[in-house]
């Protein structure tokens, strides 16, 4: 069975996710739309796994493949992708330690 870590809302998730969605801005460059900070850890006051999830919206998911050896090196998780309109949605994870 695998054990799930919840812990106690942390103030911190919300700056770190703004620290890792401007990684993301950068590293995708003129392909990315928006990027919005997704899951429980975006819920103030929420327990929560400490893992940032992070909802990338780029121009064309065919393109982002360019992007797979950027992103490990950021250690962000690609989770899914999928079209809805003109954009594509992915979930990207970020698993993140607290002192």
């Amino acid at each position: 069975m695998r054990k799930v870590e919840v812990v106690a809302y942390h103030p911190e998730w919300k700056h770190r996710f703004e620290e890792e969605a401007g990684k993301l801005s950068r590293l995708f460059e003129g392909e990315l739309v928006a990027i919005h900070h997704i899951g429980s850890t975006s819920v103030e006051g929420l327990a929560a796994k400490p893992i940032i999830d992070m909802m990338p919206v780029v121009r064309d998911i065919e393109r982002v493949d360019a992007y797979t050896e950027r992103m490990e090196a950021l250690a962000a998780i690609f989770e899914k992708a999928k079209r809805s309109g003109q954009f594509t949605y992915m979930c990207l994870k970020k698993g993140i330690q607290m002192s």
